[in-house]
């Protein structure tokens, strides 16, 4: 991988808009599959996102990711 989003975000003022839809398309396809496998990455951001020459993402730095064992919603209730 060459540099992280956040990098070629600041240093492309000129990406195309299909390059943004495609930027977003592969988060929102990441996203889908680690929430499939319950795992939540808790710290997503530009630097934690890898790019490569061909615009390809990786998501990267899980480490304050979190498996959710429990689906079921939770309340608490205070008295």
């Amino acid at each position: 991988m060459e540099s992280d989003l956040h990098q070629v975000i600041k240093a492309n003022d000129d990406l195309t808009r299909e390059h943004q839809q495609f930027f977003l398309y592969q988060m929102l396809r990441a996203l889908k599959f680690m929430h499939t496998a319950n795992v939540y990455h808790r710290d997503l951001k530009p630097k934690n996102i890898l790019a490569n020459a061909n615009c390809k993402l990786k998501v990267c730095d899980f480490g304050l990711a979190r498996v959710a064992f429990n689906d079921t919603p939770t309340t608490t209730f205070w008295t």
